[in-house]
């Protein structure tokens, strides 16, 4: 079985997976397997940057806009700490991230677009305000 790549990912996935298996090596579509292998790894980037934006966003709100608090910015700040702590149990090499300056920078940057965008407030510091471990610890909220 030959399965196409650009025609049924799915498939393709799973006879590569069982190529490897039998050690047909000399089957593999390597160019492919490449290819995917780092758009996983993307995504997974992709997806640490998209959860912190979130997360520092909602925090954002909590320190910034204290008498809208309610129990759903509480949970969206708790969601987002339990899934970065899933992607990083998955993938412990993101956390790397954390000690890169630019990248924490640009989640900030993130998370303050996405605040100044839902509630039209501009007065957010140019630069990250907390750091990293009170962000991702569990009870941590600015004034709560």
């Amino acid at each position: 079985m030959n399965t196409n790549y650009h025609h049924d990912l799915a498939a393709w996935a799973a006879h590569q997976a069982d190529l490897l298996k039998a050690g047909r090596m000399q089957e593999l579509d390597v160019e492919n397997l490449i290819e995917e292998m780092q758009a996983m790894s993307r995504k997974e980037h992709r997806e640490l940057m998209r959860r912190m934006g979130i997360l520092i966003a909602h925090l954002l709100k909590w320190e910034f806009q204290p008498t809208h608090r309610g129990n759903s910015w509480r949970r969206t700040i708790n969601d987002q700490r339990q899934e970065i702590a899933d992607l990083l149990e998955d993938s412990p090499s993101l956390a790397n991230h954390f000690d890169d300056y630019e990248w924490l920078q640009r989640a900030w940057e993130r998370g303050v677009r996405q605040v100044e965008t839902e509630t039209g407030l501009n007065h957010f510091p140019d630069e990250m305000i907390w750091i990293i471990s009170d962000i991702l610890m569990k009870d941590f909220f600015q004034t709560a």
